[in-house]
């Protein structure tokens, strides 16, 4: 946490304001997280991964928020008021609602259109679910993001049962056609500490075997979401990844 902190400080500077979601830390740990000098959103009881950032939404008034969580490092190399540029776009093209900063393979995602703003291309991801195969319900992620604060007053915020929080804003995000996009060049300027590419389970099953069973389940709850408006979170086992 101090590390990503710090990266955040650098780059940031006084245009953004720190806030750390704290879902009823051992008060060991919360005290070290003061020590950060950041503005600290307790929880009265904890609340689960969906429950702590609607009571971190809950706590600000920023117009953008920059989510990301606590293994996540800034790269120390980008151009310098990147974020900045990066809120100059949301502000020119309203429509955006979701800019994404670590997509280990774009190419995964086909491009709807690609817009310009002072050097910067910005591509926007289709969300077509039959062009993005198999990566259609991955469009949205919890990795770093820039998201546009009145989404969740459109389409409502992050769910608190069962643990397919992520996918299941992630299928309401192409249920209302969000726009999600990202920066040409610029797509994975946050570290993953201590993981891979994925924090997947290994399997012995043949991996796009496994991916393909995985998306068609996927597309059934998708279609049953659609048609029912309920989520089925009884699918998902508590240890099952996501």
């Amino acid at each position: 946490m101090i590390e990503v902190v710090s990266e955040l400080r650098n780059n940031l500077g006084q245009d953004f304001e720190i806030n750390i979601a704290d879902d009823k830390s051992d008060p060991s740990v919360l005290s070290k997280l003061y020590k950060l000098k950041c503005n600290i959103i307790e929880n009265t009881g904890k609340k689960g991964l969906g429950g702590n950032m609607n009571n971190s939404l809950n706590a600000m008034n920023s117009k953008y928020i920059l989510s990301l969580q606590d293994d996540h490092v800034l790269n120390n190399d980008i151009r310098p008021k990147f974020f900045n540029h990066v809120v100059e776009i949301m502000d020119k093209y309203d429509d955006i609602d979701i800019i994404r900063f670590l997509i280990p393979h774009p190419q995964s995602f086909k491009t709807q259109e690609i817009r310009n703003y002072n050097g910067f291309s910005i591509a926007i991801i289709d969300n077509s679910i039959i062009k993005n195969f198999p990566e259609s319900f991955n469009i949205f992620s919890f990795w770093p993001h820039l998201i546009r604060r009145n989404i969740f007053s459109k389409i409502g915020y992050y769910a608190t049962e069962g643990v397919a929080t992520e996918l299941e804003f992630g299928m309401r995000c192409l249920l209302n056609k969000t726009k999600i996009a990202y920066v040409i060049g610029y797509e994975n300027i946050f570290n993953h500490l201590d993981h891979g590419i994925s924090n997947r389970k290994s399997s012995s099953y043949n991996p796009k075997i496994r991916n393909y069973f995985r998306f068609i389940k996927t597309l059934l709850i998708y279609y049953f979401y659609k048609t029912f408006n309920k989520f089925p979170f009884f699918l998902y086992r508590k240890a099952e990844s996501l």
